[in-house]
């Protein structure tokens, strides 16, 4: 799996590129509907825009359906299974190409979906993406690539992580401390923290 990141990753880098020399480098907004406007004012000092808060809902209704996807299902079962020894899957009379198909739709959808979601926060562009690669590669890595709790709860980890140093520090500083962090944990568990236990 660990390659197979490595290979999506440089293939993004590859089409940001195509689609700034096809659309060009400028960054367009999008329109937020009238009900996700304004915010809700929790006190006088606090408030929540309206669209953070749906992005927040969004995020547990998705990551709860991939979750009872891949472990409520019998296509979860076939990726899964995929996932933790291909060759042995394959033996069991599991189509593996027709499973990779299956996880790459998954993935693209997914995808869609967060691209979307992006455009109610800022602008978007052919760039737009870049500066989360870095974000979502350590995140993968970081909470083991066999693991989806794992990745949840690094996501989570690693975002707080930046948020509060970027308090006490500056947002370059808090990004160079977390990824500084991440690399010693994983001198320790190059598996990640969360890796799945997988009998072989």
């Amino acid at each position: 799996p660990l390659d197979t990141l490595l290979a999506t990753w440089g293939l993004s880098l590859v089409l940001q590129q195509v689609f700034r020399q096809v659309f060009g480098p400028k960054e367009v907004s999008v329109p937020t509907v009238e009900w996700l406007q304004g915010a809700w004012k929790i006190s006088e000092t606090l408030e929540l825009p309206l669209n953070r808060i749906f992005i927040i809902g969004l995020t547990f209704v998705i990551a709860g359906a991939v979750f009872l996807f891949l472990y409520r299902s019998r296509w979860g079962l076939r990726i899964r299974a995929v996932t933790q020894n291909r060759a042995m899957a394959g033996a069991a009379g599991i189509n593996t190409t027709r499973v990779d198909a299956v996880t790459f739709a998954l993935g693209c959808g997914l995808a869609g979906i967060a691209g979307s979601s992006f455009t109610m926060l800022a602008s978007t562009g052919p760039m737009s993406g870049q500066q989360y690669l870095v974000d979502t590669f350590i995140v993968v890595v970081f909470g083991g690539v066999e693991s989806l709790l794992g990745t949840f709860l690094s996501a989570f980890a690693i975002g707080q992580t930046q948020i509060s140093l970027e308090y006490l520090t500056t947002g370059s500083m808090a990004k160079a401390i977390t990824l500084m962090v991440v690399i010693v944990l994983l001198f320790f568990r190059p598996n990640g923290l969360f890796a799945a236990k997988v009998r072989r």
